[in-house]
């Protein structure tokens, strides 16, 4: 990850855990996955749309022939990325959204709030998130944070695990392995290093 307050809060995780000595965290552009330590890899994983969350189709491309170059002969490379149906791209620009409620132990409340906008002709969605703290004396403190995405069409994302060099690769509609159809809610790749002989 290239977030040092996450790998923090993973290696307190790994620490709680007791996995602390079985796990390495480094920290690192997704774009580079086969300069992470450790490597060759069995397995690399693009879950939850962390492949959307690259800019443009070059550093798209660069993160597939990165993780092949990071795999070993018998890995694989698994994607979790939404699948851009036209109901699932009307459902983003809805305006002000509040999408959630949780009641911490010492008795704050945080409210979260999201904006989505979507831009078809740059395939990309830009989110704005906002974040309330209620206080127990009634206080409010807004915290607001934002990220773009790139979605990805199925034939595209077939284009580019080819040119980044993968022969072979499944697509699955769900996290269940269902067939990928016009109604799937899930695009996801499971993509070999090298083919398997069938």
């Amino acid at each position: 990850d290239r977030s040092r307050p996450m790998l923090d809060r993973a290696a307190d995780a790994a620490r709680a855990a007791g996995l602390a000595p079985r796990v390495t965290l480094h920290e690192g552009e997704m774009t580079a996955a086969d300069a992470a330590p450790g490597g060759p890899f069995g397995l690399v994983l693009a879950p939850l749309n962390a492949v959307l969350h690259l800019p443009d189709p070059a550093a798209q491309r660069t993160l597939l022939a990165s993780a092949l170059r990071a795999l070993d002969p018998r890995g694989q490379l698994v994607i979790d990325a939404f699948n851009p149906t036209p109901d699932a791209l009307r459902a983003f620009d809805r305006g002000v959204v509040h999408e959630g409620t949780w009641d911490l132990p010492d008795g704050s409340r945080i409210d979260k709030f999201g904006s989505r906008r979507l831009h078809p002709s740059e395939q990309r969605i830009d989110t704005d998130l906002w974040y309330d703290a209620t206080h127990p004396d009634g206080t409010v403190r807004r915290t607001r944070t934002g990220f773009a995405m790139r979605y990805l069409h199925r034939a595209e994302l077939d284009l580019l695990l080819e040119l980044a060099g993968f022969r072979q690769w499944e697509v699955y509609g769900s996290y269940d392995l269902d067939p990928f159809d016009d109604a799937s809610e899930r695009l996801i790749v499971l993509a070999e290093a090298t083919p398997s002989r069938r």
